[in-house]
């Protein structure tokens, strides 16, 4: 899958920017954070560039961030996107704070919306052709938004692929739709991979080292 182009600071004659792309810090203090945010603004503000407003803020994230959400007027932690992800702060079952990572909203609308245009523009080639296809395409998804907490964001993708590709390949023809007899069978016959978490939790690829 693709992603966010690396952060690259460069200073002098001539710098140019090709394209914009994300940057994440984090600190331990409040008053760090901002104080960086006003000298980054100060620093780009000097080669005529400037932060956007609406995607460059200061939010709480961590183990304290459900603590003290209130002082923000907010009920929970604010959530941001990050490398087509979604990170959010998330209460565990025994009331702890986690990370939880979930494929953000925006990336997946764009890529099933491009999944959409080429499964419609390759309708008339051979079902397995078809099938080798998708399921390249959904194994390269999930090993890459595979991680824990995910499954459901996969699990999603992975139906709404399949039923895009039923409604193209029945569209090839002016007969009637497929019954339920005759999808089990061609799903049978084609099955997609299933949605899968290729990524172990942290503390578990740490003990496998």
């Amino acid at each position: 899958m693709r992603r966010e182009p690396h952060v690259r600071f460069c200073e002098g004659p001539g710098v140019q920017f090709p394209r914009a792309t994300r940057l994440v810090m984090g600190f331990q203090f409040e008053q760090d954070a901002r104080t960086m945010r006003e000298a980054l603004a100060s620093r780009v503000a000097a080669f005529g560039l400037e932060l956007h407003p609406e995607k460059t803020r200061v939010l709480r994230f961590g183990r304290f961030a459900h603590r003290d959400s209130h002082l923000d007027g907010r009920a929970r932690p604010a959530t941001f996107d990050f490398l087509g992800f979604t990170h959010i702060v998330a209460l565990g079952p025994d009331g702890k704070s986690r990370l939880v990572r979930r494929t953000s909203r925006k990336k997946r609308t764009a890529k099933l919306a491009a999944l959409r245009r080429q499964v419609r523009q390759r309708r008339h080639e051979p079902p397995h052709v078809q099938h080798a296809w998708l399921a390249s395409v959904l194994r390269g998804h999930d090993n890459y938004y595979g991680v824990p907490g995910n499954y459901a964001a996969l699990r999603s993708f992975h139906f709404q692929v399949s039923n895009t590709w039923h409604r193209q390949l029945q569209r090839r023809s002016q007969r009637a739709r497929w019954t339920r007899v005759q999808r089990e069978a061609f799903e049978q016959r084609f099955r997609l991979p299933p949605p899968r978490i290729t990524h172990p939790w942290p503390r578990l690829r740490q003990a496998a080292r």
